[in-house]
């Protein structure tokens, strides 16, 4: 009988928690059911960011768009960016960085985004003359972009390069950064590397 009943009692708890997960779940499928439509041309957009700030950025053909709050569809701003292949925030999110398949990069204070040129706000472009693989932000006034087989530490206010490093003979592809700005990491033919800023003394991982 004891048996029975604890048998019982462990089917009636797991139960209990089976319709609890399923509920949270259903819970969660309806809030996305019910979330705002923030544009209506989703064939166009080629990639999305969350900001740290409730900010969504939306890579699109030749422009970026910026949402202020994603609870406010209407506030948005537009930068316009010919052959423009990614988009990124900055340290300070106030900031973001577009870049093209030319090999450019546009500075925008996007918060004075807001006339229809979409030039205002426009604080710097940098032109490295050179395909750009991959961007990230070292700190609120310079920035990494990982360039054919090398990697450059860029001012984003004047465009000057502070630092460049070859670091692979053959093709450098993407690059990350940890969060202390100690570190970066990147990856090329061999495998995946982990280098020491500034030094950039390497560590073959893969």
């Amino acid at each position: 009988v004891k048996l029975v009943f604890f048998l019982s009692l462990t089917l009636f708890i797991c139960n209990f928690l089976m319709s609890a997960g399923l509920s949270s779940a259903i819970n969660q499928i309806n809030q996305l059911t019910n979330s705002t439509l923030l544009t209506s041309e989703p064939r166009s957009i080629q990639n999305l960011k969350l900001g740290p700030n409730n900010q969504l950025l939306a890579i699109l053909e030749n422009e970026a768009k910026i949402w202020n709050n994603v609870n406010d569809p209407k506030n948005f701003k537009t930068l316009k960016h010919d052959l423009i292949t990614d988009a990124f925030f900055g340290i300070n999110p106030d900031i973001i960085a577009t870049v093209s398949k030319k090999g450019d990069i546009k500075i925008w204070d996007w918060k004075n985004t807001y006339n229809k040129n979409q030039q205002k706000g426009l604080s710097n472009t940098i032109s490295l003359n050179s395909p750009l693989d991959s961007i990230v932000f070292y700190d609120k006034d310079k920035l990494l972009a990982a360039t054919g087989n090398s990697i450059q530490l860029i001012n984003i206010y004047n465009g000057s390069k502070i630092q460049e490093n070859i670091l692979s003979p053959n093709y450098l592809s993407s690059v990350a950064i940890s969060a202390d700005g100690k570190k970066i990491a990147f990856c090329i033919d061999e495998g995946i590397k982990i280098s020491n800023m500034p030094g950039l003394e390497s560590q073959i991982l893969s």
